[in-house]
């Protein structure tokens, strides 16, 4: 849900320079209250542009005479949704460090291999000279 808003990119916006990296960013043309995402960039640099309220599943307008049940409604999936950002947050935060600790691991192998060998020199080196 969604009022309007001033538009974010320039009047003249050069769908020419659109990356993927712009993909799902929001721009309104000056003069219309029509706001619009990019949603999808071809590898031939075609650019498809769409409506935001396909975006937001059809919501076009703001309701601000919400029922009770409306509003537990509403609180209900946000519940849900922050919920989920947080469970995928802490899968991120694990993910990383299992990746640090192999890292480590590794690290500390490669680290004790090159000086069981410095020391297996040093001792063969001792032993041809005396």
């Amino acid at each position: 849900m969604y009022g309007a808003y001033p538009p974010i990119q320039k009047a003249d916006l050069d769908l020419s320079k659109i990356t993927t990296a712009d993909l799902n960013k929001f721009y309104q043309r000056p003069g219309e209250d029509i706001i619009y995402y990019i949603a999808e960039v071809r590898t031939n640099g075609q650019v498809v542009v769409r409506e935001a309220s396909e975006f937001f599943g059809g919501v076009t307008k703001f309701n601000g005479n919400m029922t009770a049940d409306l509003k537990q409604v509403m609180r209900g999936e946000y519940a849900e949704k922050q919920i989920l950002l947080t469970q995928r947050s802490a899968d991120q935060t694990a993910f990383v460090t299992s990746i640090t600790q192999r890292y480590s691991t590794f690290s500390d192998m490669a680290s004790n291999l090159l000086k069981t060998l410095i020391n297996f020199y040093n001792e063969l080196a001792r032993n041809l000279r005396g």
